[in-house]
């Protein structure tokens, strides 16, 4: 068998683009000039090596929601800080 010509971060992204863009899977391989077979072998490397692909829009609104919080905990944190320092310097 040879070498691909797509990397591994390549294939992640192509394989994400169901979900990221809402493409059937027939979309995506003749947008990228694969074959059906080459997609799903894809996606099962990808659960072999047990690399996380986007499973739906749910779990990224999931992870937004996540990251939110944990920046304003971060930002409140930070502002804490700045201030305890603040009275510090003076």
């Amino acid at each position: 068998m040879g070498k691909s010509k797509y990397t591994l971060e390549e294939k992640i992204s192509i394989l994400n683009e169901k979900e990221l863009f809402n493409l059937t899977i027939e979309e995506i391989c003749v947008k990228h000039k694969i074959s059906l077979p080459t997609y799903y072998n894809w996606r099962r490397e990808m659960e072999n090596k047990e690399i996380p692909l986007i499973s739906s829009t749910t779990d990224l609104k999931n992870e937004n929601t996540t990251l939110r919080k944990l920046y304003t905990d971060l930002s409140e944190h930070n502002y804490k800080l700045a201030k305890f320092l603040n009275n510090q310097a003076q």
